[in-house]
């Protein structure tokens, strides 16, 4: 008997669109639209593959910080990565605001958990006057350039060590779930200045010189977007997994 090579799949984004706090980051919550917007990012990006792959909804888990913006954009993806029907009748189909996720019954079957990796720290990690001034690349970069620095323009910042390590060590929990055999999809969202870190170290695993400039991978990320993260475990055991995001793919080695 020969194996057959099994897909496994690990979604990494930023929540959707929130309404935006004056002294800059964002309101709990998402704008109206937000929800269609990721739904349909997804449908278009995800379904036909994963329905080629014979992966299924039950057979996926969702990883979110602590803030429902981020569990209503995991969830928003997950409907449409499976274009998921409501369960309740007369309800709006595709959900287009963060209200309609309720009428989709199936998501409470979904492994969901909060993972405080994953959001914020003690401290920002990002001086807000320059991402509300420059924006989130100008904090990423600086970050990047400056791995130990605890402070940006004399505001306190949680430095790129502790943001790394905490960050990728949830995305490596995540992909051992998946290879473990236990899930096939993981989806895991974030926030600004957060997100590209693990992004970044799987995309550094594949090359021999690291990346300095978030604008080298296509900048920060935009509110609602994800990059995949594909692995393929060969016949022969092994794995072979490549990260795509704004349509470029990067090759990682674990």
């Amino acid at each position: 008997l020969t194996m057959r090579s099994r897909m496994l799949y690990l979604v990494l984004g930023r929540h959707g669109k929130a309404p935006q706090k004056p002294e800059g980051g964002s309101i709990d919550a998402l704008v109206p639209g937000a929800v269609g917007e990721i739904y349909q990012a997804a449908k278009s990006q995800l379904f036909g593959e994963l329905l080629r792959a014979y992966i299924q909804l039950p057979n996926s888990f969702l990883s979110h910080s602590n803030k429902v913006r981020t569990k209503y954009s995991g969830q928003a993806l997950l409907i449409g990565a499976f274009d998921v029907q409501s369960d309740i009748e007369g309800a709006i189909h595709p959900p287009t605001n963060q209200e309609d996720l309720q009428h989709y019954q199936s998501l409470d079957f979904i492994h969901t958990v909060e993972d405080p990796r994953l959001g914020m720290g003690t401290v920002e990690p990002c001086n807000l006057n320059v991402y509300k001034a420059q924006g989130a690349g100008a904090c990423l970069n600086y970050a990047l350039q400056h791995p130990e620095a605890a402070e940006h323009e004399g505001v306190p910042i949680e430095p790129l060590t502790s943001l790394r390590a905490r960050t990728s060590s949830a995305v490596r929990d995540n992909l051992t779930t998946l290879i473990e055999g236990r899930k096939d999809l993981g989806v895991l969202i974030s926030h600004a200045t957060l997100i590209e870190h693990p992004v970044l170290a799987l995309i550094n695993s594949g090359r021999q010189t690291p990346i300095t400039d978030i604008n080298d991978i296509g900048g920060a990320f935009d509110m609602g977007e994800f990059a995949v993260l594909r692995v393929e475990q060969t016949d022969g055991g092994d794995y072979l997994a490549n990260l795509e995001r704004k349509g470029q793919k990067y090759d990682v080695h674990f």
